[in-house]
């Protein structure tokens, strides 16, 4: 199976240091997940609230590198190096998961899951 290395397409959002919340990472961010999954969420559909939901109950941080690489989508930084291991990141905080995932990793972990579910097709 071919993995998508999402970094490749978030580098928008992630090397200019667009504030989360403001209009133009939501801009970005859709680009993005358009461009990945050919839809983006309905965050006005009850669905996807309760997809979300079960998203962070059931998979969440610590579960979303396996969840998503299973199913062709790597959500890494740093896509050879797990994300404990410092020596391959280059991270100097020793086991800081948080740094080596891409800054949207739970919009795709939801996205993928959304897949999953026949909410997207794809």
């Amino acid at each position: 199976m071919q993995v998508v290395r999402v970094v490749e397409h978030t580098q928008g959002l992630e090397s200019h240091g667009l504030d989360r919340f403001s209009a133009a990472y939501e801009e970005r961010l859709e680009e993005v997940l358009k461009g990945l999954f050919s839809a983006c969420p309905d965050c006005s559909s009850d669905a996807w609230e309760e997809l979300a939901d079960d998203f962070d109950r059931r998979i969440g941080r610590s579960g979303v590198v396996e969840f998503c690489l299973e199913r062709g989508y790597d959500v890494r930084r740093h896509g050879d190096a797990k994300p404990a291991d410092a020596s391959k990141t280059g991270n100097a905080k020793s086991g800081n998961a948080k740094d080596d995932l891409v800054g949207c990793w739970r919009d795709i972990g939801i996205m993928v899951l959304a897949r999953d579910r026949g909410l997207i097709n794809g």
